[in-house]
């Protein structure tokens, strides 16, 4: 395996140098990145260590990913919606699933409206070409094989997705095309002959028919963020896929020019400037002040989802609901076997309860928003940590 060696830190345009990155971060972004904090602090550290400016500059963006939290509200509609500050990175594990889902989200409608949708899959034998040498040859070839006339006339529109792998055996780059079309049935052994004399000698070919669409969909999307099975990759590997991607559109359409193009791109933060806004931070401070509607709402956001209640715990563990003997005792074998703290309650299964949960989390939120500075000081209130709250969400004195 090859060594990977740091470079000069007086080159790197990290202030402070690449070793301070995972020092720097916050409380909040080791619980928002908690379900995939290996792998982002191996990516973290592998991009820094480049010597490629770019990349550098990747890593501490991607250092400053989820660095705060805040709560936009309406009480009047009882709306809550969190905006995160991402850092939009692809490689990011958590912004790459983000975009995945947003590409998916404009790839579905498209693909629900083909009558006959198929799922083709083009590339070529490993080689030792660079990897951006690669892909832009398989995006020229694939070009090509839309320029024929058997494709014009059998495929009406579609839509492809880039995907890179490494062959274990070689060590060499294996890209690919995962295409879906609508169309007429192209013969496999024809479509095949194309392929081999467009790309000069190639004949790797799949063709299937799409049995589900939505399945389908999430199947190509999977490759726009985090490549897969990338945590087997050397760090020299990993560099090298961050700079061939770089600048790359990884999903493209084609054929009909009513097809609205798909834009890859994380999705943007869910941000309205017309609602009231406040930090999670700011309710923390307020809570640890026992200020009575952040103290009463902390629970609740814990309840809305598993990254806000790792957070809130963390920060506040008298907030968490009183547990018995019993599943005092289960908590402590839990942590024990995983090595961390599990995740908090899970968040109301029906729609219903949701927006009663949201309409209830609104109208304290504009009750917290409303303290300033001097509050603490005026009420000399008892400090939170000498409250908790029973499962059902009632606050008692211990």
């Amino acid at each position: 395996m090859p060594q990977t060696l740091a470079p000069d830190n007086s080159t790197s345009t990290i202030p402070g140098g690449w070793d301070d990155l995972l020092a720097e971060q916050t409380d909040l972004q080791d619980a928002i990145h908690a379900p995939h904090r290996k792998a982002r602090d191996r990516l973290l550290e592998v991009l820094a260590q480049s010597d490629d400016p770019g990349l550098q500059r990747q890593a501490a963006t991607m250092s400053q990913c989820a660095s705060s939290l805040h709560l936009y509200f309406d009480p009047d509609a009882g709306t809550v919606r969190e905006y995160i500050h991402t850092c939009k990175v692809r490689l990011c594990p958590l912004c790459g699933r983000r975009r995945s889902l947003h590409v998916a989200a404009q790839m579905l409608p498209l693909v629900e409206a083909m009558l006959r949708p198929r799922h083709l899959v083009l590339t070529v034998r490993s080689n030792d070409h660079p990897l951006r040498e690669q892909i832009r040859a398989l995006v020229q070839w694939f070009r090509k094989l839309r320029y024929t006339g058997f494709w014009q006339a059998n495929v009406v529109q579609g839509v492809y997705t880039v995907e890179a792998t490494i062959n274990e055996r070689t060590g060499q780059w294996h890209p690919h095309l995962h295409i879906i079309f609508d169309g007429k049935y192209l013969p496999f052994k024809r479509i095949q002959y194309l392929w081999h004399h467009i790309t000069g000698g190639s004949e790797i070919v799949w063709i299937e028919e799409a049995y589900s669409k939505p399945g389908l969909v999430a199947e190509l999307c999977k490759y726009i963020g985090k490549p897969q099975k990338s945590e087997h990759w050397t760090d020299d590997q990993l560099r090298a896929y961050a700079l061939a991607i770089r600048g790359t559109r990884m999903v493209q359409t084609f054929g009909k020019k009513t097809a609205a193009p798909i834009k890859d791109e994380a999705a943007p933060d869910e941000k309205k400037h017309d609602d009231a806004s406040i930090s999670l931070s700011r309710l923390i401070w307020l809570a640890g002040h026992d200020n009575p509607a952040a103290v009463a709402v902390l629970p609740m956001l814990a309840l809305r989802s598993k990254h806000l209640a790792r957070y809130i715990y963390a920060m506040m563990p008298q907030l968490q609901p009183d547990l018995s003997p019993a599943d005092k005792l289960l908590r402590a074998y839990a942590i024990i076997e995983a090595g961390r703290a599990p995740p908090g309650p899970a968040p109301p299964s029906t729609s219903a309860a949701a927006q009663e949960l949201d309409r209830r989390i609104s109208e304290q939120l504009y009750l917290a928003s409303q303290a300033d500075d001097g509050w603490y000081a005026r009420t000399q209130a008892t400090p939170a940590q000498q409250w908790s709250f029973s499962p059902n969400g009632d606050r008692q004195a211990k």
